[in-house]
């Protein structure tokens, strides 16, 4: 005799207050963004402490989306959210660590900022390079970007050495392809004051 499986007729959001109370990160991450933004479709009403709370939660088991979220709301400041720079560094750098390519740029744009307590151009062009590393199929505004603001500091992949003309050519083109105006604009600069470069 067929037994049917029962069908489980609970709202996502109950579902994933089971979850997020089982400690699942990815529901919390959910959860706490539908709180502390308010998801009108599905009845969810602003409760940014709740919200808080669960993207900590979250954020604590390195959920990636609740990583970046609190790195913004930290980074620009948020409501309920006092602006910490610092904070926002950390909690992208642990998206960063996993490959994370929004994580990774956000953190080279926080550590080439000089009100940043955690400020090193040294760091952030390591970041930068990792992102521009990346083919951009994935995020090609953020990785044209990186590569301009790579090129902007001027640094190769050791460190504090300069870029010769040609790998500001070929990252000036990379960055062109993905888009980047402010990188075409300054490939046609580029070319004219080093013409054998761009060859």
């Amino acid at each position: 005799e067929f037994l049917a499986t029962p069908v489980d007729t609970r709202s996502i959001e109950e579902r994933a207050a089971e979850r997020a109370a089982d400690g699942d990160a990815d529901a919390q991450s959910f959860l706490g963004a539908s709180y502390y933004y308010g998801d009108e479709e599905r009845g969810i009403g602003v409760d940014r402490a709740r919200g808080l709370d669960l993207l900590t939660k979250a954020a604590d088991q390195r959920n990636i989306p609740a990583l970046r979220l609190l790195g913004v709301l930290y980074w620009q400041g948020g409501i309920g959210v006092q602006t910490d720079l610092s904070k926002a560094t950390d909690l992208f750098r642990v998206a960063a660590e996993q490959e994370d390519v929004i994580g990774q740029y956000y953190l080279a744009l926080l550590l080439n900022d000089n009100n940043n307590p955690q400020y090193t151009t040294y760091e952030a062009a390591k970041w930068y390079q990792k992102v521009a590393d990346r083919d951009g199929s994935e995020y090609p505004e953020e990785v044209g970007e990186a590569i301009f603001d790579l090129v902007l500091l001027g640094f190769d992949k050791a460190g504090y050495v300069r870029q010769s003309p040609e790998e500001v050519t070929t990252l000036l083109r990379k960055a062109s392809a993905l888009g980047n105006e402010d990188a075409r604009q300054e490939l046609t600069y580029h070319c004219e004051d080093h013409p054998d470069a761009c060859g």
